[in-house]
Formats: structure tokens, sequence, C-alpha cells
């Protein structure tokens, strides 16, 4: 009996022996790192099937650990249901919950590891990219604490792999679950409640969030200091450039009563007239370039504790927002420019063209003309003296104009701007000879103007007596107009009266509007 009391406690002591070498297997890493850091995406897909793998032997763990109760239930000959035995499975039961928050802490302490702030010698984890989406500013993808649509945070990959761990405690069958299929693995029940309010695994938890908790905390630093770029996303480059034109453009004093005698400024026609001055175009052209370089500068990658961030998209996306900006302003100075040269060369071409005919010649060569020839004399008179006139207000403008052409190509120029397109002539060159063909076009207009002087007047003298004899019709017609015209209704009248009283208001209608024609 002896004997058999010997082997009963020996089969006891070396099952639980078995069954704490069984738990022993449970503290494994559940988190393998790679060499190098990748995308926590990629890191999530790579891990999968080594969990479920490590997860197949905590459910292995757990089948034997019921095959070795079973072992010493066999032994011992007692009937589950008695209360020894049932204290006996609470016992055995403890140390498997043991052993189970032991594994879990040794795992949940081993991302911790990974994850370790505090730890600088370490190589990254992960490797995450910094963006600039619109006007959402500095953005990471994928993000540190908020998971957006679709992509899955930083942090939340963490505690993915947080609740991977603690399935090992949903994936150990209770010992104290069911009394039947245990050498399956097939008792219902887990541990989760047990290894919840373990103090241990809560101690783990709190030292996985606080690293959590340092790494946002960390990675919103570089935001923060990226942030003094914010106005090149919030702020569109056409409303930027608007507002710097409107703050610096020389304000106009108008004098009261010359409102309306200001001219267009032909040479400037689809430009602005008044522009900021160009030092300041200048001025704000060289700090954006400035700025450009700075932002080149920026270090990338940057490792925070155990993130590697790539900041070149951001860089690259920052640097094509500058250029955006650089050419509002350079474009700017070369749409002017190109406009007010077209305009230049196109007043020369149309004043050279109608000043191809001499009026002197033409009047000097018909005499005794006939009134149609008078009229188509006096046409050619009427275009060369509009050429004239637009001569004469033009060339107070020139040289502001041409100043302001050369001081536009200096500028863009300085700035490595390409101001003419392919095969177009030099911009300098093409200011200086439009410039001596509008010298050389206000020669030919002062010659014209001299021979036609004595014509000019005779036209006067022909032009006062027509306007002369013009109002005297008009005021023999206010007379008329006001001595027959109905200006009363009769509830005697007719119908033929009253029609003849229409035909007659009529009448007078078209002489207004012969008036009218003749005035013109």
């Amino acid at each position: 009996m002896v004997d058999n009391l010997y082997d009963i406690v020996d089969k006891m002591k070396r099952s639980l022996d078995n069954i704490h070498s069984e738990l022993g297997k449970l503290k494994r890493p559940m988190i393998e790192r790679k060499n190098k850091p990748i995308s926590p995406e990629e890191y999530d897909n790579i891990l999968k099937a080594i969990i479920a793998n490590k997860l197949q032997n905590v459910k292995d763990c757990g089948v034997v650990v019921h095959k070795l109760l079973k072992e010493i239930n066999d032994a011992v000959k007692f009937d589950k249901k008695q209360p020894e035995w049932k204290k006996y499975t609470e016992y055995i039961n403890t140390i498997v919950t043991d052993g189970i928050c032991d594994g879990i802490i040794f795992a949940l302490d081993h991302l911790n590891e990974q994850i370790n702030s505090e730890k600088m010698e370490q190589a990254p984890l992960f490797e995450i990219k910094l963006e600039l989406e619109g006007k959402k500013g500095v953005v990471y993808e994928p993000e540190i604490l908020v998971s957006t649509p679709g992509i899955r945070s930083v942090c939340d990959t963490i505690k993915g792999w947080v609740c991977e761990i603690f399935a090992i405690a949903h994936n150990f069958p209770r010992l104290d679950a069911s009394t039947s299929g245990a050498s399956s693995g097939g008792s219902t029940g887990d541990y989760l409640i047990e290894v919840k309010d373990s103090f241990l695994v809560k101690f783990s938890m709190s030292k996985i969030s606080h690293n959590l908790n340092l790494i946002v905390k960390n990675t919103e630093g570089i935001k923060m200091d990226l942030a003094k770029y914010k106005y090149l996303w919030e702020e569109h480059p056409e409303e930027n450039f608007l507002k710097f034109l409107e703050e610096n453009e020389p304000k106009q004093t108008v004098v009261e009563g010359e409102e309306d005698v200001k001219r267009e400024n032909i040479l400037l026609k689809g430009c602005r007239e008044t522009i900021p001055n160009l030092d300041l175009f200048d001025e704000k052209i060289t700090n954006l370039k400035a700025l450009q370089i700075e932002i080149s500068k920026i270090q990338t990658p940057v490792e925070k504790a155990w993130i590697k961030i790539d900041l070149r998209n951001f860089i690259k996306a920052l640097d094509v927002k500058i250029n955006s900006y650089i050419n509002v302003y350079t474009d700017f100075l070369k749409t002017e420019f190109k406009t007010t040269l077209k305009n230049l060369k196109e007043f020369n071409t149309r004043t050279n063209n109608g000043l191809k005919t001499n009026p002197k010649d033409v009047f000097e060569s018909t005499e005794n003309p006939s009134e149609a020839q008078k009229k188509k004399n006096r046409a050619l008179l009427m275009k060369v003296m509009k050429h004239i006139s637009e001569m004469k207000s033009t060339r107070g403008n020139i040289s502001g104009v041409v100043d302001r052409m050369r001081n536009m190509v200096h500028k863009l120029k300085k700035h490595g701007i390409q101001v003419t397109d392919k095969g177009e002539e030099e911009s300098l060159q093409a200011i200086e000879s439009s410039e001596g063909g509008f010298n050389e076009t206000e020669k030919k207009v002062n010659e014209i103007k001299k021979d036609i002087i004595n014509i000019i007047s005779d036209e006067a003298i022909e032009v006062k007596k027509k306007l002369d004899l013009f109002r005297k019709k008009v005021d023999e017609f206010k007379v008329e107009f006001k001595a027959n015209l109905p200006y009363t209704y009769d509830e005697n009248l007719n119908i033929p009266e009253i029609m003849e009283n229409y035909k007659k208001i009529d009448e007078y209608y078209q002489k207004l509007l012969e008036f009218e024609k003749e005035a013109k």
C-alpha cells in the first residue's frame, strides 16, 4: 500500500512539474523585431501568421495541461464532483492562471522594450511618412494617435498587438470550465477576467500606455515645429498675391473735379496701370527662394525613439507650394511685360498704317471736290487727327512705360526667369527696337501735323458754320414743335381727329431722328 501511495504521489509530482514546464512555454515574445524599420501596416501583415502560430501553441499547451490533470485524476481515482478534487483543481487552476499571467506579462514587457521611448540606442521599429495634405497641413501616414478611414494609427496598431497578447488567456481553455473534452481542449471559458485583474499585468499595461503617450508627445513636436510654414498651405497663392498688390500699390490722390479728366494709357491696355514698386517684387521673390533653400535643408529622416519619420514627401510638397507662390509673382511680371510690349508694337503699327496717306496731298490734289469727295477727305482728316491725338497722349507715358518694362525684365532675369519664348526677339532688344519705332512714328506724326495745320483751321471754320446753321434749325424746330403738337386731350374728339394727332406726333418723332442723325 505504501508503494502504491508513493507511485500516486510521484505521478502527481511529475505531472505537476510537467504542467509548470508547459506553462513555462508561454513565456515567449509575441512580437518579432525586423532588421529594418517598416510601415506599421506591413509589420502587422507579417505578424499575423506568426501570432496565429504562437496562439496555436497556446492551445496545444492547454490541451497538454488538461491531459496532465486527467492523468493525475486517473492516478488518485477521485470523483471529479468530490470537494477534494474540486479544491485540487482550483489549486492547479491558480498555477495555470499565474502561468498565463507570467506569459502575458513577459510578452507585454517584451513589446514594451520595443517601444521604449527612453531607450535611445535601439533601432526604430516603424517607418512612417510625413505628408502635406491640402489645408489639413502636416499629417502622418499613418497617424500616430487617431486612425483614419482604412488606415490604422501607430497607437492602434500597438494596441492591436496587445489584444493579440491577451488572446493567450482566451486561447487557453479553463481547467474548471467543464468536465468533458479536456484531452481535446474542448473545455469552455477562458482566463481573461483573472488576467485583467492581475496587478502585475496592469503594471505592464501602464508601461505600454506611458510609452505610447511619450511617442505621441514627441512626434507632435515635429508638427508644431513645421507649423511656422502653415501660411503656405492655408492661403492660396493668388489670394496672397492680390493682398500684396492691395497693400503695396501706390494710392492715387483724386483732385475734385478731375475724375473724368484722366485718359486711358493705350500702352497699358489689359495691364494693371499702377503696381507696387518693383523692388518689392524682387524682395518677395528673394525671400521665397531663401525659404525654399531653408526647407530643402530640413533633416530627413528623423528618428523619434522607435519611429523613423520620412519627411521627403512633405519637403517636396512644400517646395511645389513655394514654386507656385514664386510663379504668381514672376508670371505677373512676364504677362505685364509681354502685354505692354505688344501694345507698344501695335500702337506703332496702327499709327504708321493710319498715316500712310497725308491729308495735305489729298486736299491739294482735288479741285472743286464733290460733296462725296469732301466727305471722304474729311473722314481721312479725322482719322489722321485721331492718331495725332493718341500720339499726344501717349508721348507723355512712353518714358515711364519703357522704364517699367526694362525694370521688369531686369528683375526677372535676376531670378533666372526666361522672359521670352524660343524664337522670339530678346526682351531688352525688343524694348529698344520698339522704343526706336515709337520715336520714328512720332517724327512722322509731327511732320504730318505741320502739313495739315491749315487744313484743320479751314475745317474748323467750316464746322463752326455748320454748327451755327444746325443750331438755327434746332431753334426753329423747337418753335414749330411747341406750336403744332397737341398738348391737351379733348374728350369730344372723334376717332379720325385722334388718329390725326397721333400721325402728327409720329411725323415730329421722325424729324427728331433726322436731327439726331445730323448731329452725329
